[in-house]
């Protein structure tokens, strides 16, 4: 457990290290205060002290220091025992002073007479000295070994304790092995038709044709007086030549409704719904000129892939060709709209825009194995990066960066700094 709210403590740190070749001790250092202590604010009592394992050198171990308020009785000390794995055993007595959250250094603490008056004794023996003067032959494993008797009887169990507080959300697995195929569903409803889609670009003219030969001109009646039969031409001066005369419009009375109606029967032609198939009126146009052409079976097969205006499946590869990347290859949008909600050109760039103006969003190819927007991309929920590098705010994109060095000076951070500077996600302006 830690120390109770509220508690004024400092934090010993220190460093052990051989001077030769200044490699690390290992070991313990072990403080203990001259009295039993007690903290009437908060309620706490004291009773001894503890230790902290050397590692590398190194120690690090929070306690109450000898000036700390409220802390009873008066002029109570600490009893450091340094005990590295190599090299010599250092013990003595001391203040240790600071305010609440200071950093005190081994190096910076005074030995002291012990509380009471006299000075500081010599250590004594531990237990396993004091075993091997006795004969005892064993190492210091084997002695410790010796110490621990056999198991006691298992205890009652305990009540259980409180639930602990949800972990960090692990790392995301890596991704599966993509499942089978499933079965094709039914096939669903015919849409709705969608609207009509912005006209065109012209297509370029085609080249003009080559001029047909001049025909032989026909044989001219002789002129001779005015009169009828199928030999007599007209005279300049004939009155038929130069009485003007309004011509009658007679294209509506044989219109449907006019006096005159012209009905495709009376003209050989087909109706324009009377239950044929395409390959119907083709087997009537041979039967009426006689020989065939070849159309049957292209027929069926245009009726058999036929869409219909309304509705309507394909199945299999459409390709629509046009003629520049840029021009749109396909489109649409809703009923009602003024511009194309989306559309996709021809060089695979996707365009998409709100149909009451034009569109303003796209994605394109920007390069091999690459997708670029000139736009912003919002993600509601999860973004997941699968990839090997990665970069912020137009740097280039770099591998996942490790961090190093200690976390007890300033080496983790600087490198910590250089990592994100890397990645673009900070400037760094540090100074050394």
């Amino acid at each position: 457990m830690s120390f109770p709210s509220g508690t004024p403590t400092v934090t010993l740190v220190g460093t052990l290290a051989s001077a030769v070749a200044g490699a690390g001790y290992g070991g313990q250092i072990v403080l203990t205060p001259s009295a039993i202590l007690t903290d009437a604010t908060r309620h706490a009592v004291y009773p001894g002290g503890g230790k902290a394992d050397i590692t590398d050198g190194a120690f690090e171990i929070e306690l109450i220091p000898n000036n700390a308020a409220g802390i009873a009785p008066d002029g109570w000390r600490w009893y450091l025992d340094l005990q590295p794995s190599r090299g010599q055993r250092i013990a003595f007595w001391c203040d240790i002073h600071g305010a609440d959250g200071d950093t005190i250094h081994l190096d910076t603490l005074i030995p002291a007479q012990a509380p009471g008056g006299g000075t500081t004794g010599t250590p004594g023996k531990s237990a396993y000295e004091v075993a091997v003067e006795q004969g005892y032959s064993g190492t210091v494993t084997d002695w410790l070994v010796s110490l621990v008797g056999p198991a006691g009887p298992q205890g009652a169990t305990g009540p259980t304790g409180p639930t602990g507080a949800s972990g960090p959300k692990g790392d995301p697995g890596e991704q599966g092995p993509a499942g089978p195929a499933g079965a094709d569903g039914a096939q669903g409803p015919a849409g709705a038709t969608g609207p009509k889609g912005d006209k065109g670009d012209p297509g370029d003219p085609g080249p003009q044709g080559t001029p047909g030969a001049q025909g032989v001109p026909g044989p001219q009646p002789p002129l001779g007086a005015a009169g009828a039969g199928d030999t007599i031409a007209l005279k300049s001066t004939d009155p038929t030549t130069t009485n003007s005369r309004t011509p009658l419009a007679h294209a509506v009375s044989h219109a449907t409704g006019g006096t005159d109606p012209i009905s495709p029967a009376s003209i050989g032609a087909y109706l324009a719904s009377d239950g044929n198939t395409l390959n119907g009126y083709v087997t009537d146009l041979q039967n009426r000129v006689g020989g065939t052409f070849g159309l049957e079976n292209r027929a069926t097969a245009l009726e058999g892939g036929k869409l219909d205006k309304t509705g309507g499946t394909l199945t299999g590869t459409v390709t629509n060709n046009v003629g520049t990347g840029t021009t749109p290859a396909f489109g649409g949008g809703v009923t009602g709209d003024t511009f194309d909600r989306w559309r996709i050109l021809a060089n695979g760039t996707i365009e998409v825009g709100p149909g009451n103006a034009g569109r303003d969003t796209n994605w394109r190819r920007s390069g091999a194995n690459e997708w670029t927007t000139d736009d912003a991309v919002v993600v509601s929920l999860t973004l997941r990066h699968l990839g090997a590098s990665l970069g912020f705010y137009e740097a280039t994109a770099a591998a996942k960066p490790t961090v190093t060095g200690s976390r007890g000076g300033n080496a983790a951070l600087a490198s910590l700094i250089s990592a994100l500077a890397t990645l673009g996600l900070i400037t760094d302006s540090t100074t050394t």
